[in-house]
């Protein structure tokens, strides 16, 4: 459904259009000492599914999202779809396993993550990942769209591409495509091929300007390596296991305060799991609406 816009918001999808983008980036470093003591504790129990920091970075995310639902969108055709549920895209490596004869990255999708628990989207997500690396798609669009395109010579393929992304212009024809591949941020973690120290170097996360193209995403995320870092706690130099991310948000659909407000509420989550998550992981991301 078409949301009602403000002046600004109005000047902002004009002054963003084609070709200029709308893409600003945020870096952060988070104090990761709360969220690794949970994960370590949650990990005693063998008996349930493991939680990664990536899936824990995710349930956040998700946590931030529903405070800001501003950008859990998508734009098309110049307007505004504010979506009801999230869908977390997560590019999947394929190099080393089976998966990676055919192709050297896939994406794994986790629809309505909101309902679920942090254990829940645990075992999803690692089912997925194993799909995917065994070389089976797990999203039947996504296998059909990628078997299409690898069947054609490459400037077939070119013109594939163009075509659908003219398509993805129309509102009735995207938001058909997002019933079918319904995801509203993307989570990405180069930092798991990094090495995890290195005396005297610190790794960073990165900025990316996304191209105006195909399916429009309102936020994305990348987290780094944690590393031992010095940082101030109540005035006091402390070295402290750090986490770097990066939000890169379409100005379009939030402003700066938004923006900052989105990266808070998961730094927040990340610093004090345990009361949001439960002590076994088990609680719903979904925000009560009491």
């Amino acid at each position: 459904m078409k949301s009602e816009y403000s002046a600004i918001r109005r000047f902002l999808l004009w002054w963003f259009s084609e070709p200029m983008s709308p893409w600003v980036s945020v870096n952060v470093s988070v104090d990761f000492l709360a969220a690794q003591d949970y994960l370590e504790k949650l990990a005693l129990d063998s008996s349930k599914p493991k939680v990664s920091v990536q899936h824990l970075l995710c349930a956040c995310i998700v946590r931030g999202l529903q405070k800001v639902p501003q950008a859990n969108a998508n734009i098309i055709g110049g307007r505004i779809f504010a979506r009801n549920s999230i869908g977390m895209a997560m590019p999947v490596n394929l190099l080393g396993h089976k998966g990676g004869a055919q192709r050297e990255l896939s994406l794994m999708l986790v629809k309505q993550v909101e309902q679920k628990s942090l254990r829940s989207l645990a075992e999803e997500g690692r089912n997925s990942v194993k799909q995917e690396r065994e070389g089976k798609l797990a999203n039947p669009f996504l296998k059909v769209l990628l078997q299409m395109v690898e069947s054609l010579p490459l400037r077939a393929s070119n013109r594939t591409f163009s075509m659908m992304e003219r398509m993805m212009r129309q509102p009735r024809f995207a938001n058909k495509v997002y019933e079918l591949f319904p995801v509203t941020t993307v989570l990405s973690n180069p930092g798991s091929t990094l090495p995890r120290e290195v005396d005297g170097v610190l790794f960073r996360s990165s900025s990316l300007n996304i191209p105006l193209r195909g399916m429009h995403i309102g936020s994305f995320w990348g987290i780094s390596a944690i590393q031992k870092e010095v940082i101030p706690i109540q005035n006091v130099p402390t070295v402290r296991p750090m986490l770097p991310i990066l939000l890169i948000f379409d100005h379009r659909l939030i402003d700066g305060v938004k923006a900052t407000q989105l990266m808070m509420e998961v730094v927040s989550c990340l610093q004090n799991p345990e009361p949001i998550f439960g002590e076994t992981g088990q609680l719903p991301l979904a925000i009560s609406e009491q």
